[in-house]
């Protein structure tokens, strides 16, 4: 059964979080501070691992197409 969230219970749901970053203290703010840097450094690491996984995808998809030409028949002529 999946789980529906309406637009204001997400609002909500943020300014809350902001709300106690206020009345977290210093050691809270850090702690919030580290986990978007370490939510931040793992969206990196996939953007990256997303890059180079693309590169490879074109290379093996344009070695494909050169290794299907290779083997095509030319026709010459026009097409009835």
């Amino acid at each position: 059964m999946p789980i529906a969230i309406q637009s204001h219970q997400l609002h909500d749901s943020i300014l809350a979080l902001f709300q106690t970053g206020n009345s977290m203290g210093e050691g809270g703010m850090i702690a919030m501070m580290a986990a978007c840097v370490v939510f931040g450094l793992v969206l990196l690491i996939a953007l990256i691992k997303l890059v180079i996984l693309e590169f490879i995808w074109i290379r093996i998809g344009l070695r494909r197409l050169r290794n299907e030409s290779r083997t095509m028949p030319v026709v010459s002529g026009r097409a009835a």
